[in-house]
């Protein structure tokens, strides 16, 4: 259980960053549980010729399949990649004589 006073005190950007995370370690637990992990044996950023690891499309689609209730939202994402729990509204302050003053969307 997550004390309500540090959940409060956290940003917004920390609670995503968080979220994430446990979105990833989570993905890595059920990969390793049904024992469809590739091995990251062969990968090496030094060489050149190394093979692109197997294993990106096969965790793409474990985090596409399953969710995790995170901090900000429940994390789920459809098959082009959105999370539809998830709304942001982008909002900007105008200021100047051509503009006037005030917050846009």
């Amino acid at each position: 259980m997550l004390n309500v006073s540090l959940f409060l005190s956290l940003q917004i950007t920390n609670r995503y960053i968080y979220d994430t995370v446990l979105l990833l370690a989570n993905t890595f637990h059920r990969k390793l549980e049904d024992r469809k992990w590739h091995s990251m044996a062969s990968l090496s950023c030094i060489r050149k010729n190394s093979k692109p690891w197997q294993g990106g499309k096969s965790m793409l689609e474990t985090v596409k399949k399953f969710g995790v209730s995170g901090l900000t939202s429940f994390l789920e994402f459809t098959d082009n990649g959105s999370n539809p729990n998830i709304f942001f509204e982008i909002l900007g302050t105008n200021y100047g004589e051509d503009r006037g003053r005030g917050v846009s969307r």
